[in-house]
């Protein structure tokens, strides 16, 4: 229990300091491995794609009939991908997965 306190109270620049010797190989590690591991990342990215955009679109339709077509479909999917983008490049994830 002291450990997981300890880690849950580490500072975001310790973290940073800590991982920083990995964040290349967190990006390169696969593609390294040749053209079957290509295959799986490109695989598993359309299928998280496709699994975050549906409820996406379905939270966009609602918000452009709530807000008088003020936001919708498209803001929703803007606001998930940049969203995302940054979250797995701050995050140092590549293959992060984020929902609406």
């Amino acid at each position: 229990l002291l450990s997981v306190s300890l880690s849950l109270s580490v500072s975001p620049r310790q973290d940073l300091r800590a991982r920083s010797g990995h964040y290349l190989s967190d990006w390169t590690g696969e593609a390294s491995k040749g053209k079957q591991a290509l295959t799986r990342i490109a695989a598993a990215s359309v299928y998280i794609f496709f699994a975050s955009a549906v409820p996406a679109i379905a939270f966009g339709q609602q918000l452009k009939k709530y807000t008088k077509d003020e936001m919708g479909i498209v803001h929703t999917l803007a606001a998930t991908g940049i969203t995302g983008c940054m979250q797995a490049v701050l995050g140092g994830q590549p293959l992060l997965i984020v929902g609406v």
